[in-house]
């Protein structure tokens, strides 16, 4: 069991799943399986050939009859077998493509009918970013984990509607060059309420994860594993990790949100332990340097936060733009992906809404949590009765002000991924 294997079986253990793992070869999960006890964790390891479809059968079968039917799936199997493509033996090519690909396929299928049966199910496909940029002497991993990526989407399209949601992770560890993605008020300067709107497409722009997804619900975690689960998925801190230089984003993810030990990480980056110690203190002080970090602003809501959020629900259902505007810290900003366009203070904020955002009048909005912030799903009044998706608004609050506006338009992508409806009736 390798070092991200190990991390996020810890995890699940942690947020109160019963955690099994496979191995393949019989000797060292034993020693492995002792470590975890001695650490608290009582995890089952069942042995399974991952490449071998009736080896895979045949554990579901094993793990269904003793433990009950799987309902979470993490696909995390994955080896090398490195070469330039003029000399990679066949066997190379085979070795790699079944254990990282095949492996996929041949665990998922033997799982899916329960997650159907149940109406729900989490699918995750550990890939890496080598699937969409290919890397030199990897032909072979590069085409299993671009197959894992392609394998993850087409699933989502046939079983989303099950209740059964997958997450393909690209594991960018070793990536020297990655399109960045921004915020709007990372991407350019502040405008104005009359300038021409102008859209970027969807790869551009940082999208919100539902908190649902992501963040176990408190009773399965300490609560201070809340805490930092929130920070790392909140759009100010995901944007902030893409300044850092690959090793030192690595470091940070793998030690400070996945809680993994140092000599963890160091093996799993081919590092040694003070240089991951020193990736990890200049990736710290750039957080800081940015005023961000894993503990900052992402404390549960107060009740006086609550509250707050119940009158930005009525100022805005009553849509009285000068209230909302008052709930505005001075240095608001304001944007609305795809487009460009962001704003910065509470009187451009209620220009805004009284003007070109004058439409908005008359939606409804539904609570919702994303990026470890608060969310409202926005429905806009619809001429033919009811109201349709516009917008998902996330927030981001202080003591008693918003700082930050964002409303996603893409609503027939997002929409779906929250499980919300794209209309609400009359």
């Amino acid at each position: 069991m390798g070092g991200i294997g190990t991390a996020i079986c810890k995890r699940l253990a942690e947020a109160g799943h019963r955690v099994v793992t496979t191995y393949s070869t019989p000797g060292k999960h034993a020693d492995w399986q002792a470590r975890m006890r001695e650490q608290g964790f009582d995890i089952a390891t069942y042995q399974c050939d991952v490449s071998n479809f009736d080896s895979c059968a045949s554990m579901v079968k094993r793990v269904r009859d003793e433990l009950g039917p799987v309902g979470i799936l993490v696909n995390n199997a994955g080896i090398t077998r490195d070469g330039r493509m003029q000399k990679m033996e066949k066997s190379a090519w085979d070795d790699v493509l079944r254990t990282n690909l095949d492996s996929v396929f041949n665990v998922t299928r033997q799982v899916l009918d329960d997650m159907c049966e149940a109406n729900w199910g989490r699918v995750i496909n550990i890939s890496s970013i080598n699937g969409q940029k290919g890397q030199f002497g990897q032909t072979n991993y590069s085409a299993a984990k671009a197959g894992v990526h392609g394998f993850s989407m087409a699933l989502a399209q046939e079983v989303a509607k099950k209740g059964i949601t997958r997450i393909a992770t690209h594991v960018c560890l070793d990536a020297r060059t990655v399109r960045r993605r921004f915020r709007p008020s990372c991407a350019r300067s502040v405008g104005t309420t009359s300038e021409e709107l102008t859209a970027q497409p969807r790869e551009h722009w940082i999208e919100p994860i539902p908190d649902a997804l992501a963040i176990p619900s408190d009773s399965d975690l300490d609560p201070a594993q809340v805490v930092l689960q929130r920070q790392s998925i909140r759009l100010a801190f995901v944007a902030a990790l893409q300044r850092l230089p690959p090793k030192q984003r690595a470091a940070l993810l793998l030690s400070d949100v996945l809680g993994m030990p140092v000599a963890e990480v160091a093996s799993s980056l081919d590092s040694t332990e003070p240089a991951i110690h020193s990736a990890l203190q200049r990736a710290r002080t750039t957080l800081a340097d940015s005023a961000l970090s894993l503990d900052s602003h992402a404390t549960p809501l107060s009740d006086s936060q609550v509250q707050f959020l119940g009158r930005y629900v009525d100022a805005f259902h009553r849509y009285d733009t000068a209230a909302l505007a008052s709930l505005c810290r001075d240095d608001v900003t304001f944007s609305m992906p795809p487009y460009e366009l962001w704003l910065q203070g509470p009187q451009s904020v209620q220009t805004w809404l009284q003007g070109r955002g004058i439409g908005c009048q008359g939606s409804r909005l539904i609570a919702t949590a994303a990026c470890g912030s608060p969310a409202f799903a926005q429905y806009r009044r619809s001429p033919d009765g009811g109201h349709t998706a516009w917008a998902l608004a996330v927030l981001s609050i202080d003591a008693q002000h918003i700082t930050d506006w964002c409303s996603f338009l893409d609503t027939e992508m997002l929409f779906p991924r929250f499980g919300l409806p794209l209309r609400l009736p009359g």
